[in-house]
């Protein structure tokens, strides 16, 4: 009993908390879920969600990083500004006395959000009309002189995630290759999510992505596994990854203008 009361009065202070910085309205859903409620007429600008191209289904899944707090995320995804950014989702990481996994739906999946534009993978553009975004709140990395220093995924973070994929896998039929990040289908400019995303975790644990078991960690099991039509190198060749990742369907039209190493621009 003591732990129900604790978690509805924490839940009661996060819904206050929201509106005093944002001006959002959550309804709690239970079970540490809470649903975006529409802002009225006079202020429908601040709504940002959009109907999808018609006869459009989703296929995709994109996970990003907020890129700092959960209010500041919020007040991003209705402050009535072009572009109109959004998500679907929105999931907490412990923060003062925000508590980690909190779940939140900015837009009904049926229903549009901008969170990926531009973007392009497989040969389509604008991943926002067939996919679902999620948002892990988060500062995803700092850049201090020449190194950048990554911040971890929170535990209840990723296990709230978890929960929120397998229904949503379930309910749209998405392939486990669909589960995508921000960087994959935006590679020239994003990097959410980052390196420190436990993808692998996600498959051994969860069952949900894509990845390998322990004995397929060889050349000759991922070949079959994964089977391509071009033949392996004997070393490392720039050409050949770069044929791989285009037949994976990353947009590689735009990579001689890149350096791989470094993520940036060569200077002309």
């Amino acid at each position: 009993m003591c732990c129900l009361w604790f978690c509805a009065a924490v839940n009661a202070d996060f819904k206050k908390d929201v509106y005093a910085k944002t001006g959002i309205t959550l309804k709690d859903l239970g079970k540490n879920q809470y649903q975006f409620v529409p802002f009225e007429e006079k202020r429908a600008h601040r709504n940002h969600y959009f109907m999808r191209p018609e006869g459009q289904t989703v296929t995709t899944i994109l996970l990003h990083d907020t890129v700092g707090g959960v209010f500041s995320a919020l007040n991003k995804f209705s402050d009535g500004k072009e572009p109109p950014l959004n998500a679907h989702y929105v999931i907490t990481k412990k923060d003062g006395q925000v508590p980690a996994g909190l779940v939140i739906e900015m837009v009904p999946p049926p229903l549009m959000a901008q969170h990926a534009w531009p973007s392009w993978f497989r040969g389509k553009d604008d991943a926002n009309q067939y996919a679902i975004g999620i948002e892990l709140v988060g500062k995803g990395f700092v850049d201090q002189g020449r190194k950048r220093y990554f911040y971890a995924y929170d535990p209840m973070q990723i296990k709230a995630l978890a929960v929120l994929l397998a229904r949503l896998v379930k309910e749209y039929a998405i392939r486990p290759e669909n589960i995508l990040s921000h960087a994959d289908v935006s590679p020239q400019r994003k990097y959410d999510v980052t390196i420190l995303f436990p993808w692998r975790a996600l498959y051994e644990k969860y069952g949900l992505g894509m990845g390998l078991d322990g004995d397929e960690r060889t050349i000759q099991r991922i070949m079959k596994k994964f089977p391509v039509s071009l033949a392996l190198p004997e070393k490392f060749n720039e050409a050949f990854f770069q044929n791989m990742l285009t037949l994976l369907g990353y947009d590689t039209r735009f990579a001689d203008d890149y350096d791989a190493s470094a993520g940036e621009k060569r200077a002309k």
